[in-house]
């Protein structure tokens, strides 16, 4: 079988995830080649991630822990941590994680918020100071050698570089040129590229990882939807600095920081070496130079250097058709969503794994959560049959990848929106919207849009962490199980909803739900409880690089799907 030919546009995080999965997953089938020129700056977008990088490098066959926490200088992260939003003094969490204590379980039987909190146990990790890595001297013990509930903050241009080096090992060609046109025929087909020396470049398939250059988009005269009707975010000053502290700012940053200012929120990233730092905001509520000196005044007097400050000027917003007859986008040449939830890498992946799953088995990703750590379905096997790309499944691709963006775009508005800080007259026209995002957590929660990237566990955090109570419809429904008595009826569409599943249950159906579903939580609180006794504290998890190469891949393999196992 003759090979095709795959070209990846741009050689970035988007460009080097795209070469690292391609080459891994179609090597066989096609040449993958990687277009990058020197002269063009990386942007290097993303410093924090979500679980489901894990899946993502687990389906490039490389180990996620060795990547992230070695090559790219990178630590564990258990969740966002939002501080100040509700109001002054108060905290609360977006973990990452498998399986906790439901909404309406907090409501229904009256628990308090710490144990609602700690039911996440990768947060629970976190708050007591622990990796979630077992120390060796405990490996002969029924525990898991990790406790795989989270995700990392990396060096985003070490990452990319470890990738690229892996695609270019097995096989992936790098070159080092600039692009000067696309040539469009048929309204959205790539004909050719021409390159800065006149030369031409034809390819069967292109991915165009160019980030904010945007090359396929704007040969093909695609204007980006805004999305930023509510949210007015449109800067961010960015900066590294040293810790004072390791020791103790570490684990404190093993849970991202988000702290409120005046005109927006300011993030503290605790990487292996060092602190990423910014302030996102708004200029129609601050200028940019007021903003810079709020920043530094946040901060110990002399920790932020203003010289070494970046302005970073974004819009948010997405094209609607991010793939065409032979092509698609990845990263920031499909959009931008600002980093409150550290979405910009999923974003790549998702995108790459979207196409990936529709050429392969012709359905899109199910369940692919912002909490999830399993996601996507494509699995480890290379894909040997070259694929079929048509207008059903480019039609599909784009209905996905829009909706991921706009649901994202949503999700982080009622982070906002539900605020009750009275801080600014930023926070308190935010809170005016409070009525519309009530509405829009109305349809995750009960159930609706649950494939979508944040569905109703991710709305739960944000009503517990708001003290919304029972003021958004859904928030009663519990976790949902089909009795085999259901299951014809569901089949057939009789049961349509969730909520008909729930009242059809007899009593006793009932009661066997909730000790199963409270069962699994008591599982794993225990398992965890004892866990933490024996796993390397936060500072220590870089031993975990030491024996890693211990472990056989049946342990790997074991360790993984640990947490997964307990609750199926």
């Amino acid at each position: 079988m003759e090979k095709k030919k795959i070209i990846i546009i741009g050689g970035g995080t988007a460009g080097a995830s795209a070469a690292c999965l391609l080459q891994t997953k179609l090597g066989k089938i096609c040449d993958i080649e990687i277009l990058a020129s020197k002269k063009v700056p990386i942007v290097g977008v993303g410093e924090a991630t979500v679980g489901n990088i894990n899946e993502f490098l687990d389906a490039c066959n490389i180990h996620p822990e060795q990547t992230c926490l070695g090559d790219a200088r990178g630590t564990i992260k258990y969740s966002v941590h939002l501080k100040d939003w509700y109001k002054d003094d108060h905290s609360y969490f977006t973990p990452i994680g498998l399986f906790a204590m439901d909404y309406a379980d907090l409501y229904n039987f009256r628990r308090p918020l710490k144990e609602y909190w700690e039911s996440w146990s990768g947060l629970k990790l976190g708050l007591h100071g622990k990796s979630p890595f077992l120390k060796k001297e405990h490996w002969n013990s029924s525990l898991p050698k990790m406790w795989r509930e989270y995700a990392y903050h990396i060096d985003a241009e070490l990452f990319g570089k470890k990738l690229l080096d892996v695609a270019i090992e097995r096989g992936a060609t790098l070159r080092d040129v600039k692009i000067k046109d696309v040539k469009i025929i048929n309204d959205d087909k790539i004909d050719y590229l021409t390159l800065e020396d006149g030369s031409r470049v034809d390819a069967d398939f292109f991915v165009d990882c160019s980030g904010f250059n945007r090359l396929i988009p704007n040969a093909c005269g695609y204007t980006p939807t805004k999305l930023n009707e509510d949210n007015k975010n449109n800067r961010a000053w960015a900066t590294r600095i040293d810790y004072i502290n390791r020791e103790d700012e570490l684990p404190y940053l093993s849970c991202v920081e988000c702290q409120t200012m005046n005109a927006g929120w300011r993030w503290q990233i605790g990487l292996r070496d060092r602190i990423g730092t910014g302030y996102v905001f708004s200029t129609d509520y601050i200028s940019e130079e007021d903003a810079l000196q709020e920043y530094i005044d946040s901060f110990e007097e002399g920790r932020i250097n203003p010289d070494d400050c970046n302005l970073i000027k974004f819009n948010t917003e997405c094209y609607e058709k991010q793939a065409g007859t032979n092509w698609i986008t990845c990263g920031l040449s499909a959009g931008f969503v600002e980093p409150l939830e550290s979405t910009s890498i999923f974003f790549m992946h998702n995108n790459l794994m979207a196409w990936l799953s529709l050429i392969k088995q012709d359905k899109l990703p199910k369940d692919v959560q912002m909490i999830g750590l399993e996601a996507w379905g494509v699995g480890k096997e290379e894909i040997n049959h070259y694929f079929d790309w048509n207008e059903d499944k480019i039609e599909k691709y784009n209905k996905y990848t829009y909706d991921t963006f706009v649901s994202t775009i949503n999700y982080i508005g009622s982070h906002y929106a539900f605020n009750k800080n009275n801080k600014s007259k930023y926070w308190k026209d935010w809170a005016t919207k409070r009525e519309k995002y009530i509405k829009i957590a109305e349809k995750p929660m009960n159930y609706q849009d649950s494939h979508l990237f944040f569905s109703k566990p991710g709305y739960s955090l944000l009503l517990v962490g708001n003290e919304m109570g029972t003021e958004v419809s859904g928030w009663d429904l519990s976790k949902v199980f089909v009795f085999p008595r259901q299951q014809q009826a569901y089949d057939s569409g009789e049961l349509k909803t969730e909520r008909d599943l729930l009242k059809d249950r007899t009593m006793k159906e009932e009661n066997a739900a909730i000790r199963q579903h409270l069962g699994r939580q008591l599982h794993i609180k225990y398992t965890s409880d004892v866990f933490i006794d024996h796993a390397y504290n936060i500072e220590d998890q870089y031993k975990w690089l030491d024996i890693y190469q211990d472990m056989s891949e049946e342990d790997i393999d074991v360790a993984k799907n640990y947490v997964w196992d307990l609750i199926r």
